[in-house]
């Protein structure tokens, strides 16, 4: 009767006929290993249908790998230590077929986000960092990719000046600096940050928009991290800052470790899985759990009651489109979901609204209109 079943959504999956609740069903499959070897026949016999032109379009992505992902359930970061956790390996999974099946979705024409970035020297010069590469570290050199392709070379920057890396709307980056604190910079975010922290007091930073960090233990040098609106200090941990000047709030989450977060009001300190809030200049905190929060850098959106309006700003960064709504009210619709990052964005509005009874959507190049059904 699984088996079966499992056959059922399979063939509605790729059609793109999968009710809400069967979406739910379909990715408790993904995580089932009493029906592994069963999906790994369906992917099997499936691949073997496609053909070899449309397998070499594949130009982007490597075929072979993404059916090598799929049964095997693996992934490796280069050079950076972020791994999965929880339900990880289905959510790989999920999102793995869902680039395997590219082929039955139409194209929409608007691009999801990717490795894009900016260097900003001291004297003003911008570099344009490439698109190809995993992210960049800081060493006695200069500046290198991680897979030790030259930058910027040392001379070129004096380790007492700051210098900016910066993501456009739709772009993601990694860096890790001179101490060997890792940090994941979001769409539409912006880094600052000395070259090296070496005779100095503290490891100060500071962030617009987005980033997490994994900073290294280091007790006679804190880490801080400086938002317009709060200062967040750690010895060594690993946490999350959301600082984006259009959202009405600023959220710092906690993954591992103790921070504090202070405004010029208050301060309070986090523990793991525990979030602190600031709107209008009030100091708060609530429990969440800390790897939804993070779930951009695992390539994931994860929405749990998440609100229609934050959902679309961070389709707005990620996508590059704009937004329209129709009712004002329905920016406060909420939703609950998992999808990947790299989804095509006509699947992605469709499972949204598939699991809501009243909010469509209508693409129209890179405008999405949102309407009452």
């Amino acid at each position: 009767m699984k088996t079966e079943r499992l056959h059922y959504l399979f063939e509605k999956y790729k059609a793109k006929k999968l009710t809400a609740d069967e979406q739910r069903e379909w990715f408790l499959f993904l995580n089932d290993q009493s029906v592994r070897h069963e999906l790994e026949f369906l992917l099997d016999e499936d691949w073997h249908k496609i053909d070899e032109l449309t397998k070499s379009e594949m130009s982007d992505i490597s075929a072979e790998n993404i059916r090598s992902t799929v049964l095997h359930k693996t992934v490796k970061k280069k050079s950076y230590i972020w791994k999965y956790q929880v339900a990880a390996a289905a959510v790989l999974c999920f999102i793995a077929i869902s680039v395997f099946y590219w082929k039955y979705n139409a194209a929409s024409g608007v691009e999801p986000g990717a490795n894009r970035a900016f260097l900003t020297l001291a004297n003003g010069e911008r570099v344009e960092l490439n698109s190809d590469k995993d992210g960049i570290e800081w060493g006695d050199n200069g500046v290198h990719y991680t897979d030790g392709t030259k930058v910027v070379e040392r001379g070129v920057i004096d380790a007492a000046e700051w210098v900016v890396l910066e993501t456009p709307i739709g772009g993601q980056y990694k860096i890790k600096l001179a101490d060997g604190t890792e940090v994941m910079l979001n769409a539409a975010s912006s880094l600052s940050y000395p070259m090296h922290f070496g005779g100095m007091d503290s490891r100060e930073v500071e962030l617009k928009g987005e980033a997490f960090f994994a900073v290294t233990k280091n007790e006679d040098q804190p880490f801080i991290v400086k938002t317009l609106g709060q200062r967040v200090q750690v010895l060594g941990t690993k946490f999350m800052v959301s600082a984006y000047e259009d959202d009405a709030i600023e959220k710092t989450t906690l993954l591992e470790g103790e921070v504090e977060v202070a405004t010029s009001k208050d301060a309070i300190r986090l523990k793991p899985n525990r979030q602190a809030i600031i709107k209008e200049g009030n100091l708060q905190e609530r429990i969440v759990l800390a790897n939804e929060e993070i779930a951009w850098i695992y390539d994931e959106f994860v929405f749990n009651n998440e609100v229609l309006e934050q959902i679309m700003k961070q389709l707005v960064r990620w996508y590059q489109v704009d937004v329209v709504y129709e009712d004002e009210s329905l920016k406060q619709e909420s939703f609950v979901g998992i999808v990947g990052r790299f989804e095509n964005i006509d699947k992605l509005l469709e499972m949204l609204e598939a699991t809501s009874g009243t909010v469509g959507f209508v693409r129209n190049g890179k405008s999405i209109i949102v309407k009452r059904k």
